[in-house]
């Protein structure tokens, strides 16, 4: 405890001289201490606490704590928008996690897009990818989906641009087959393994397909059902699975990771 008597002539200089050594002489005890300023009558003063305690990082602090405060809330804003600012892949190694920046972004767009034009080439330009026996080409690109998020979109807008040439199924087909396959190729990206991967387009094109066919010109459900699983099967196995097989050696390069 310090006392200290004060002329009034003095007061106001000696008790802010007071005010700012105060928590030098008594940081031992953990706290500024309290002072009694005899003159008018007795007056207790008490300036902020400093413990070891109230601080929030390993940085200086001053009396009144408010530049580590400040230091502190940037810092943890900082680290907040480090650990959310991520895009989430699927089970692959190669879906791991990536900084959201723009060159990240530019590189979505830019995979999404290339894969949509694939898919919509090889569906226009080669035969025999709709009707009820079909072998679509383009389906072996739904794998991959399993190695980069981006193909999602890509497929779907791919597809989409595809039906719109190429269907004998009208409008139907148009939205109905572009849904199918996004629901596809977003299982696809959650497949635990590469054996698996393949499987989500041809369940889900086969009943999604055999349904469309069976309303627009009335082919037999069941039958369309396993013709179409049987070219998917073709396409996603057949020639999917080989691609899979060639992007896990060479996928780092391919798709930029």
């Amino acid at each position: 405890m310090w006392r200290v008597r004060l002329s009034w002539s003095t007061l106001a200089g000696e008790s802010l001289l007071w005010g700012l050594t105060a928590p030098t002489l008594s940081q031992g005890q953990g706290t500024t201490g309290n002072t009694k300023v005899d003159g008018w009558g007795e007056t207790e003063v008490k300036s902020p606490e400093i413990t070891r305690q109230n601080r929030k990082a390993p940085v200086e602090q001053d009396w009144t704590g408010q530049e580590n405060k400040t230091e502190w809330h940037d810092g943890e804003i900082e680290r907040n928008n480090q650990q959310n600012s991520k895009i989430t892949g699927g089970k692959h190694i190669f879906m791991r996690k990536k900084p959201l920046n723009t060159t990240t972004y530019i590189r979505y767009i830019a995979e999404a897009a290339v894969i949509a034009a694939l898919y919509a080439v090889l569906t226009i330009v080669i035969p025999g990818g709709s009707g009820q026996i079909q072998v679509r080409v383009a389906e072996a690109l739904t794998v991959l989906p399993f190695f980069t998020p981006a193909a999602i979109p890509g497929l779907f807008a791919g597809c989409l641009l595809a039906n719109l040439v190429t269907t004998s199924a009208g409008i139907y087909d148009i939205i109905f087959g572009s849904l199918a396959t996004l629901l596809a190729a977003f299982l696809t990206s959650r497949m635990p393994s590469k054996q698996l991967a393949p499987l989500p387009p041809v369940v889900i094109n086969a009943i999604a397909v055999a349904f469309i066919l069976n309303a627009t010109i009335k082919a037999p459900l069941l039958i369309t059902m396993g013709f179409v699983a049987l070219g998917e099967l073709i396409a996603c196995y057949g020639l999917g699975y080989p691609l899979m097989l060639f992007l896990e050696k060479r996928g780092g390069s391919i798709l930029g990771k």
